[in-house]
């Protein structure tokens, strides 16, 4: 297995190179299998989220190895800058070394969403000036009805659909595996959170989350199958069937990305995908 690089800029067009660092998968040999990472820091397994963790991208390319009988070369294209949806959109757009290596892509994970959650800003139908503080934030959220939680997630329908389509056009006709990730709830279990409203407002906010989570995951799951992706459901896996868990340890101290523990969880969730397709 071999590693590319990390990318971390909108307008980066050359990758700098991590300690670990092989070429390019644009030089990559025939033999080899090469698996491109797009989107938010969830995949990006920063040290400085998760000190000495094995992230799950790097444990599901030895996966694909085993699997395909094929070295994976991996090009990690996520970003830890807090990148939204538009950002990535862009990001597939104005990238010319991105979509030369989506052109020779194999297998594709894309995580991405998370850090379009709720609160939303005012320009959405669920309304409201969400504060940076966590009271605030949770007096916004408490506001949202039904059918604001719903128009607004289908708001977001197109984004999520402008980036699957363009990563499967750019990946092109050849033999390929494609994955989206579900977004877990932070919500649930926020740590200190029970400082910052009453129980009954507490209590208020389980539904009221857990409701946002499932629509914009249905919706997530919908516009990436739709779109030929295999959609790797991490949500449940972190919140439980029902989705009113705590994600708890398998989350880090900021309660956003994931632990070893969760790493393991999702790279298992990966390996259950068929990639047959692959195998030489």
């Amino acid at each position: 297995m071999r590693v590319c690089c990390v990318s971390v800029a909108l307008s980066l067009s050359a990758c700098t190179s991590a300690p670990d660092a092989s070429p390019s998968p644009s030089g990559a040999s025939a033999k080899e299998l090469n698996l491109v990472v797009i989107g938010d820091s969830i995949p990006y397994n920063s040290p400085d989220d998760c000190p000495g963790c094995t992230g799950f991208v790097t444990q599901y390319a030895k996966v694909l190895e085993s699997k395909a009988g094929r070295t994976v070369v991996i090009a990690n294209r996520s970003r830890h800058d807090g990148a939204k949806l538009a950002d990535i959109a862009k990001q597939l757009g104005d990238d010319a070394s991105l979509r030369s290596e989506l052109a020779n892509a194999d297998a594709v994970i894309v995580s991405i969403g998370f850090n379009n959650g709720a609160p939303w800003p005012s320009d959405r139908p669920c309304k409201g000036t969400p504060g940076t503080e966590t009271r605030e934030q949770i007096a916004t959220v408490l506001a949202y009805t039904p059918s604001c939680i719903t128009a607004t997630i289908k708001s977001y329908e197109a984004e999520y659909n402008a980036i699957y389509s363009s990563v499967t056009k750019q990946v092109g006709g050849k033999s390929n595996v494609r994955f989206a990730l579900t977004v877990h709830n932070t919500w649930i279990g926020f740590p200190g959170i029970e400082t910052q409203a009453s129980p009954v407002n507490l209590a208020a906010l389980i539904p009221i989350t857990r409701r946002i989570a499932d629509q914009w995951n249905a919706m997530l799951c919908r516009v990436a199958i739709r779109n030929g992706f295999a959609c790797v459901d991490v949500y449940h896996a972190f919140n439980g069937p029902q989705g009113n868990l705590a994600a708890g340890a398998n989350l880090v101290a900021d309660y956003a990305h994931p632990s070893q523990q969760g790493n393991d969880v999702i790279a298992a969730l990966l390996a259950r995908v068929d990639v047959s397709a692959l195998s030489p």
